[in-house]
């Protein structure tokens, strides 16, 4: 189970520390998974689908980068069943060297004019190998980092919490930041021959020093008791489908409108506004990293507000701002105006990903710490698969369905009827305010 450490005895110093490796470990993790985001809006087409029609390229390169996503919910399953039967600090390692693999994998690929179709095939294994590592990911760094904050930090739950989140707006600023500045010093043509190669090495490269930090730290003091008394479940899955199905399937829902913009903004839009508004590059990273750059601060104040009035007053706030703004958002965009349209993808993504600075609390809070781990690894990676994964793939095929720019209604559809879903799911769900034992 490696080095643990008691809730008697835990300080606040430890949960720094926690809070500290939380924060880069998925900063990293999630990084390498962003990268593929990137790759995918701006090179993929071109790298290895380069035969099709530009919306068909698109619509195959955003279909290998969403079957990422399928494996999600496998990883869950796997790193939190160990997870909840061996420890979490241990998967949490494991889950950095599966991720590594994936990055690795992608960063080595030849390109179609090397290996034809082979190339795009082989992406795409490496991309479900990526998945089955983030799958793993968040629930471990939630589980851990909210049942070490129950000691010190129930009154504050929430904005402990927030630091297993703020890795993704960091990941996304790094993400693009690398591309933009790889941009800066090389051509489009470089870019798309071997230079898109240079991120995946680098996230390689930064798993080694998160598993180095992952190491150092102690195992949860939740799990430490529940290990000690020998109540671990011998089919963690197994229990939480059994006795907590309905909370799997509302929990699933109530994050469904965040992770579907969460996508269709900073990832999707590269390609909207590079492909049919005729923008240069540097601006639509430029753009997301402005977006995303913003929200590290919004997931803060948001937490603080999460813990005032309330995580399910909060989602609900959060996802009615989303669902008025959806259509709003692209006839901003629409207008070709740089500045409205960097006013357009701040407003949404911040509207959206307010929401998820109280998913780990309000995830974690929901299923004791028997099987945590594989309970909130599924619902997150189920939501994943159905959203995330799947709404930039509808939003490609919309732009082949109807020639481009005249899909922005059916993608603002799409990205609204996400959000209803989302708002009668936490409508429909109790709201609970302790980490059980």
């Amino acid at each position: 189970m490696g080095s643990s450490t008691t809730l008697a005895t835990i300080t606040r110093f430890d949960m720094v520390k926690v809070a500290i490796a939380s924060v880069l470990g998925t900063t990293i993790e999630w990084y390498d998974f962003f990268i593929a985001a990137t790759a995918a809006s701006l090179v993929w087409p071109a790298v290895f689908y380069p035969s099709q029609e530009p919306a068909v390229g698109i619509l195959l390169s955003f279909t290998t980068f969403g079957l990422g996503f399928v494996t999600r919910p496998i990883g869950a399953v796997l790193f939190g069943h160990f997870g909840d039967r061996l420890g979490r600090r241990g998967m949490l390692i494991w889950t950095l060297i599966t991720m590594g693999i994936g990055t690795l994998g992608i960063a080595v690929t030849p390109s179609y004019a090397v290996i034809g179709i082979w190339g795009g095939i082989l992406v795409t294994i490496f991309r479900l190998i990526q998945g089955l590592g983030v799958g793993g990911e968040w629930g471990g760094a939630t589980s851990l980092l909210t049942e070490y904050a129950e000691r010190h930090g129930s009154r504050w739950r929430v904005l402990w919490s927030v630091w297993v989140q703020e890795g993704v707006p960091f990941a996304f600023v790094a993400a693009n930041a690398t591309f933009l500045i790889l941009l800066l010093f090389i051509s489009r043509s470089d870019l798309i021959n071997w230079a898109w190669r240079i991120p995946f090495y680098i996230g390689v490269l930064v798993i080694v020093i998160g598993v180095f930090i992952r190491y150092k730290i102690a195992e949860s003091p939740l799990f430490t008791q529940i290990f000690q008394k020998k109540a671990i479940e011998k089919i963690p899955f197994a229990s939480l489908m059994r006795n907590q199905w309905k909370t799997v399937l509302l929990l699933t829902g109530t994050w469904l409108y965040i992770n579907s913009w969460g996508y269709l903004v900073p990832a999707f839009m590269q390609t909207y506004l590079t492909k049919f508004l005729s923008f240069p590059l540097t601006f639509a990273l430029t753009g997301v990293i402005i977006a995303t750059g913003i929200n590290v601060f919004v997931l803060i104040l948001a937490a603080y507000a999460g813990d005032k009035i309330g995580k399910k007053k909060l989602l609900i706030i959060s996802a009615l701002i989303t669902a008025i703004l959806s259509f709003p958002f692209f006839m901003l965009i629409n207008t070709g105006n740089p500045a409205l349209i960097i006013l357009a993808l701040v407003l949404m993504f911040n509207a959206a990903n307010s929401g998820y600075a109280v998913i780990a609390s309000f995830f974690s809070e929901q299923f004791p710490t028997k099987y945590r781990y594989s309970g909130v690894s599924f619902c997150y990676h189920l939501g994943g698969v159905l959203s995330g994964g799947l709404a930039p793939i509808l939003a490609s095929t919309m732009l082949v369905l109807y020639k481009g720019i005249n899909a922005w209604p059916y993608i603002a559809a799409i990205g609204l009827t996400y959000t209803i879903i989302s708002l009668i799911t936490i409508l429909a769900i109790k709201e609970k305010n302790k980490i059980e034992e």
